[in-house]
């Protein structure tokens, strides 16, 4: 009764045993079906085997078969010459074929002894989510993706994406039809717009980006990078409302209920101004601004740190500086009284 989990954008991840059997003399081979996320994903990047990664023949594809190569020091057998693991990816559509290597096996009984079960976790691409963007028969929109036809949809970790992924899907999800949203999908479409914004990161130097996140293994070169990205994991068991919150609250959105659609509104940049007169003056006018014992000084974030083998991590802005003079020049002004005059 274990619940499956929905990945959003790229995390490592471990899974469900859901089915396990030994064969062989002395049951020396152990086959293990291992139910890592909701479907589609978008790929399977790397697999782990007890914290070491597997270096396999070929990338993970859908319904194929891949073993270790050669050269794998920690799950190739050079006495024997043969691979120690073999694995076979499926990415959850919803015609998959079923595993050619589990048909391998018999039944498990409980006869059977285990000295150890592996822990066995994968780096996955996740959902491929609809994008009402890439629709040409969306109003603004331009490419293949058809809302109700998931075998045109794509990997994002665009978190607009996401939510509307999740509101819209019925066995997961909250399962709102259709009729709900907006026939073009028009304030989702600009949503998706203002995450995609490309930024320049504090102080413009180049950094690394790459499928394991920023500044990790083999990367190529930029100077920008979306203004939200979202690589989150849903745990399916929580109640519905809950997850759609956490969503909401990383893209920094809000969602509202209005005129009997579903609409999104991401937090940017903007003015807005209205003109007041006496007319609209009923009483006496009481301006508050905020004690400075509630203003921010500093900002923590936790987050989910791909350097560090995707464990929590924590940064935050400014700065600590070590140095005392630094924290001077980071303050742009040594006293206020110096600012004042």
């Amino acid at each position: 009764n274990a619940s499956i989990n929905v990945i959003y954008g790229q995390r490592k991840v471990g899974g469900n045993v859901v089915f396990l059997q030994t064969s062989g003399t002395d049951n020396e081979y152990l086959y293990m079906a291992l139910v890592l996320g909701e479907g589609e994903i978008s790929e399977i990047t790397c697999l782990y085997v007890n914290d070491k990664r597997a270096y396999l023949t070929g990338t993970i594809s859908d319904n194929a078969q891949r073993t270790v190569v050669s050269t794998d020091q920690n799950f190739y057998d050079t006495e024997n010459s043969e691979s120690l693991i073999t694995v076979e990816g499926h990415f959850g559509s919803d015609t998959q074929a079923s595993s050619s290597l589990l048909g391998e096996t018999n039944s498990w009984s409980l006869q059977h002894k285990f000295g150890s079960i592996p822990n066995v976790q994968a780096l996955i691409k996740g959902r491929k989510v609809y994008n009402p963007n890439l629709d040409t028969t969306k109003t603004g929109g331009s490419g293949s993706h058809r809302q109700n036809d998931s075998s045109t949809w794509a990997y994002s970790d665009n978190p607009i994406l996401q939510t509307l992924d999740y509101l819209r899907n019925e066995r997961f999800g909250m399962g709102i039809v259709d009729s709900y949203f907006d026939t073009n999908f028009a304030d989702w479409q600009t949503a998706t717009d203002v995450c995609d914004t490309q930024i320049e990161p504090l102080g413009g130097d180049f950094f690394n980006i790459t499928p394991f996140g920023i500044g990790f293994g083999d990367a190529t070169s930029a100077n920008t990078i979306d203004l939200m990205n979202s690589n989150i994991v849903i745990d399916t068991s929580r109640k519905a409302i809950d997850n759609v919150k956490d969503l909401v609250r990383g893209s920094r959105s809000y969602l509202n209920f209005s005129s009997g659609k579903y609409k999104i509104l991401v937090e940017s940049s903007g003015s807005a101004s209205i003109t007041l007169t006496e007319d609209n003056i009923l009483g006496g006018i009481t301006v508050l601004s905020k004690n400075k014992n509630s203003r921010y000084n500093r900002v923590i974030v936790n987050y989910i740190n791909p350097d560090k083998n995707y464990q929590s991590d924590s940064t935050q802005f400014p700065p600590v500086y070590e140095d005392p003079e630094l924290i001077v020049t980071a303050d742009k002004f040594e006293t206020l009284k110096a600012e004042d005059g």
